[in-house]
């Protein structure tokens, strides 16, 4: 099975080298991908109604 052309020029350029390799970057890239996760799982995570004080 062969990669897309354009995922194995991602991967072989310069940028993404020093992408991955940049500890501090790749933290701040979890972190942000955390949130984002967390964004749209929050509807699942807090079930109650905030407007609703009878909950």
């Amino acid at each position: 099975m062969t990669s897309a052309p354009w995922l194995a020029r991602l991967g072989a350029s310069d940028v993404f080298y020093s992408f991955r390799r940049s500890r501090l970057t790749m933290a701040a890239a979890a972190v942000t991908l955390l949130f984002f996760l967390i964004a749209i799982f929050a509807p699942l995570l807090a079930v109650q109604n905030p407007f609703d004080p009878a909950q």
